[in-house]
């Protein structure tokens, strides 16, 4: 039956689907950039700073003989996030395990700190219980003889020694460390769940980007019933997203979200809690900074990295499928002599054909596959190098003087803008190119473009803000007002 949808006592449901759909991208890909740019780069700062703490806590310990270094500390060879073990001991053991436990933890931060990598990608729900599980090794903020934790109470009894003695200066060290540990850790745990749960929103938008925005997937013909959408997604899931898991839970909040009694309710809350929020009194005390309005409009453009590194995905799928189709007997033959002999394969050369926008005139251009995607991998490894603060490309950049960040703005707009073009142009070639038969596996870019587009737009009212914000100041001081 169809009466429990709302939209459908109307024809405008459609229409209502296709704003939802817009609204949730923006504020989805405004979402990603916060975390990209604000809290994920705070968990690692929160993580550095836990790694001095819990470093001054171990080297003090040892120090005053009431913990035993860990003999095996430089053989281990730390390659994963796992939490350190946690399993009761015997009193008489308490020195060396409580040792070998807080140099297996101190280790652990190194890694953290040093090697792994805080995206939005690569930070996935699993990951982040993993970090959890490890942040609660011990119990920063409860380090008692009453503790639960074997851990935290063998810690405990290891710094009695220390309390009791007459070096106030390594108790205050100690006592500071360790209040400090646990505001670090309470700052990165609670971060992280947040994270986690904004994290089954990101498996929802890709869902919607891959499967629900896919050409085979008949949008028109999902409102009947949802019994008849969820068909729909599982039929078209299980051709385009094979490396994806399918969570029947958050598959029905898709659709709860898209024709559900209560969608239009279930939509607004949605957008209301992925929309970037700010309190009042931030806003009062944020004074207006031209430069960081310039620095945020550079690390903007990092917001194009997720959806190019989509895009690459799907055009080597798409290309990789063509290409199977044309191979021909004598193609595979060369292949193997290729091989063979250490000879350059034949470059893979598409002809695509770009629009102009103004003039409408046609043009044919045509793309090395191959050095096309290499200069897109190039132009994502490039952006993450200064979207995130602190890190050498974002002081590069930010060293310069500001009518050159202005024209390194510009310049690198000009090109999306062109790589735009291209990117639409491939995107028809495969979806022209490839047999009607094989036309379902063909994944569009039609999401990732759309995201791109406001990337680019929002990148150039950052720009546009800050030169009329300068101008406004020139103007300011000609009239001689500060």
């Amino acid at each position: 039956m169809v009466a429990e949808n709302p939209y459908l006592s109307d024809n405008t449901y459609m229409e209502n689907y296709e704003t939802f759909t817009k609204e949730l991208n923006e504020v989805f890909d405004e979402k990603i950039r916060w975390y990209e740019t604000e809290e994920l780069p705070r968990v690692l700062e929160e993580y550095r700073r836990l790694h001095a703490h819990v470093g001054n806590v171990y080297t003090t310990l040892l120090k005053k003989s009431t913990i035993s270094a860990d003999p095996y500390k430089l053989e281990k060879k730390v390659s994963e996030i796992k939490p350190i073990s946690d399993k009761p001991f015997a009193d008489s053991e308490r020195n060396i395990v409580i040792g070998t436990r807080l140099s297996d933890y101190e280790s652990m931060l190194d890694f953290i700190c040093n090697y792994l990598t805080f995206s939005v990608s690569n930070i996935k729900a699993d990951r982040i219980k993993q970090l959890i599980a490890f942040n609660n090794g011990f119990m920063w903020n409860s380090v008692i003889a009453t503790s639960d934790s074997p851990n935290t109470k063998g810690l405990s009894d290891c710094l009695i020694p220390i309390r009791q003695g007459t070096d106030a200066l390594a108790t205050s060290l100690l006592n500071d460390s360790l209040n400090n540990a646990a505001k670090s850790v309470e700052i990165i745990n609670s971060i992280l769940k947040e994270f986690g749960d904004f994290q089954r929103e990101v498996y929802k938008v890709e869902v919607r980007r891959e499967v629900l925005a896919h050409p085979s997937f008949l949008v028109d013909k999902v409102f009947d019933s949802k019994e008849s959408m969820l068909a729909q997604i599982k039929k078209v899931f299980h051709v385009v997203a094979t490396k994806k898991p399918f969570y029947n839970e958050l598959i029905e909040e898709i659709i709860d979200e898209t024709i559900g009694d209560k969608a239009k309710e279930k939509q607004q809350n949605l957008i209301s809690k992925l929309i970037v929020k700010k309190s009042n009194k931030e806003k009062q005390e944020k004074q207006i900074d031209t430069r960081a309005i310039l620095m945020d409009a550079v690390r903007s453009l990092g917001g194009i990295v997720p959806q190019l590194e989509q895009i690459i995905s799907k055009f080597q799928e798409n290309s990789e499928l063509i290409e199977n189709k044309k191979n021909t007997f004598w193609d595979k033959l060369i292949e193997i002599i290729q091989k063979a002999f250490n000879l350059d394969k034949k470059p893979k050369i598409y002809k695509v054909i770009i629009v102009d926008k103004i003039t409408q005139a046609k043009q044919y251009e045509h793309i090395n596959f191959d050095e096309f995607i290499l200069s897109l991998q190039k132009r994502c490894k490039y952006y993450l190098s200064f979207t995130t603060r602190k890190t050498p490309g974002y002081e590069k950049i930010e060293a310069m003087a500001d009518d050159k960040i202005v024209e390194f703005i510009a310049k690198n707009l000009s090109e999306c803008q062109k790589l735009l073009v291209t990117l639409s142009a491939l995107d028809d070639y495969f979806k022209e190119t490839v047999t009607p038969l094989s036309r379902s596996k063909i994944k569009g870019i039609k999401m990732e473009i759309s995201s791109l587009k406001n990337t680019i737009i929002k990148t150039n009212q950052r720009k546009a803000e800050y030169s009329s914000l300068i101008e406004e100041q020139r103007q300011m001081q000609k009239l001689g007002l500060a």
